[in-house]
């Protein structure tokens, strides 16, 4: 999120979309992804998502522990859903602002 102050102190703010090597993926699509993953207990459709969730983790700091579990396809299914649920709480809180004057 971007804050901007003009010069009469006026707010205006935007939300930019993170991309890393031409995936992105939005706070509601890995919501949509995350009752998918709940009404099916599997990953096995979301392949695509998991990709770009796991890349979005990474250049936001996310957990490395969790980021290589999801990333894993040998890892157990159930150890994978549980990552990514909890990077999806990560990714989820407020991120710090930047705040620039206009």
């Amino acid at each position: 999120m971007l804050i901007t102050i003009s010069a009469d102190h006026r707010f205006s703010w935007t939300t930019e979309v993170r991309t890393l090597e031409g995936m992105e993926i939005t706070d509601r699509e890995i919501e949509q992804m995350s009752w998918r993953i709940e009404a099916t207990r599997s990953l096995r459709d979301e392949t695509a998502g998991i990709t770009a969730v796991v890349h979005r983790a990474a250049a936001e700091g996310a957990s490395p522990v969790l980021i290589g579990v999801l990333a894993d396809p040998t890892a157990p299914e159930v150890a994978r859903i549980r990552a990514f649920g909890k990077l999806a709480l990560q990714l989820a809180r407020p991120r710090p602002v930047l705040v620039t004057a206009a």
